[in-house]
């Protein structure tokens, strides 16, 4: 038996997208984690308003968009160093390749 409908979830939705999580993957990851602490509430015997309200205050409403720009700023670092290492490593097969062709034209 489902806890909680569609609408209440679409509702939890809502408020990360008021909050400013605009990036999806993150907030899909935060809506389930908000629907897991609303239903442990609601298995406790809270109605849907009050288990949301408390799952809310667990993360600190406030900080959905510090998880976000947090989230943002290591998939950027990440990229840029895998960025870098693509860099390196083309850089070291031109180098073999004129070598070999160098080598090439001495023998």
């Amino acid at each position: 038996m489902d806890l909680f409908s569609d609408r209440q979830v679409d509702q939890i939705n809502d408020i990360l997208i008021q909050q400013g999580v605009e990036y999806r993957e993150l907030r899909y990851d935060l809506l389930d984690h908000v629907c897991c602490m609303v239903e442990d509430g609601l298995e406790q015997g809270e109605k849907f308003s009050i288990s949301l309200e408390n799952a809310l205050q667990s993360f600190g409403i406030e900080n959905f968009k510090l998880i976000q720009e947090s989230t943002m700023s290591l998939l950027n670092q990440k990229l840029n160093k895998m960025k870098k290492a693509i860099s390196i490593v083309g850089l070291i097969a031109s180098l073999m390749v004129i070598m070999g062709v160098f080598i090439e034209l001495i023998t």
